[in-house]
């Protein structure tokens, strides 16, 4: 992708980007991963999909309410909303499970998280 952008290379390539209304039922304002041909002036959509399927919509306000919930918490640093993050998933089956992968990545990447300086120190205690 580097390539493309730095020789202008005009290449396509999927790259998660604003829609800008490309998809006409989510709000314009998220982010998707679509096609864009990527070049000189950054990425441009050349989107395959212009309307989600009534079937996958639930899964896709589903995803995207867990990546606002992550983003919140990776900025507030706070275990109960990584938590809420991990439960909003569907790849997370109990807040059991959410629980013990909260505990074992952040004390495993401590180092690159220093939102998290005082949820550290009490999962330490």
């Amino acid at each position: 992708m580097i390539n493309a952008i730095y020789n202008d290379k005009q290449a396509e390539h999927y790259v998660n980007a604003p829609h800008h209304g490309h998809v006409d039922n989510i709000p314009a304002d998220w982010a998707v991963e679509m096609t864009c041909t990527l070049g000189r002036d950054g990425a441009k959509p050349t989107p395959r999909i212009t309307h989600f399927d009534e079937k996958v919509l639930g899964l896709i306000y589903t995803i995207k309410g867990f990546e606002v919930a992550a983003s919140e918490a990776a900025i507030s640093g706070k275990l109960d909303d990584v938590l809420l993050a991990l439960n909003l998933s569907p790849l997370i089956h109990s807040d059991r499970d959410a629980e013990k992968l909260a505990r074992e990545m952040i004390l495993a990447h401590e180092q690159w998280l220093p939102n998290f300086a005082a949820t550290i120190e009490k999962l330490k205690q």
